[in-house]
């Protein structure tokens, strides 16, 4: 999966050292070759994250977000052993995916 996200960050001041962020997403996934119905969707998804400040330019960031989209699961041939065989019994699902980094950040 291959994601587009876009939106909002909120910033506080938590200690002296530790600010922390929350973020709201909205753009859209390519499902990059999977054999799924549309290959693009929506995708929306919220995110925190946490910064300690190592001087006024550089912090350690450490964040996690949770991302939802929407496919509709492939048609499967009758007799194939799988219960999706007509489009009419093949209802979008929804995916969710999360994901976690950390890092170096530079400010500007």
């Amino acid at each position: 999966m291959d994601a587009f996200l876009i939106g909002p960050v909120l910033h506080a001041n938590l200690f002296r050292r530790y600010d922390a962020f929350f973020r709201a997403l909205i753009g859209g996934e390519h499902t990059g070759g999977v054999n799924a119905s549309p290959n693009i969707s929506f995708a929306g998804g919220v995110g925190v994250g946490i910064d300690y400040k190592l001087s006024p330019r550089f912090a350690l960031r450490m964040s996690g977000d949770d991302i939802a989209s929407s496919f509709v699961a492939p048609v499967y041939p009758a007799g194939s052993g799988n219960a999706c065989t007509t489009t009419s019994n093949c209802s979008a699902h929804e995916r969710r995916n999360s994901r976690a980094s950390f890092g170096l950040v530079y400010k500007f």
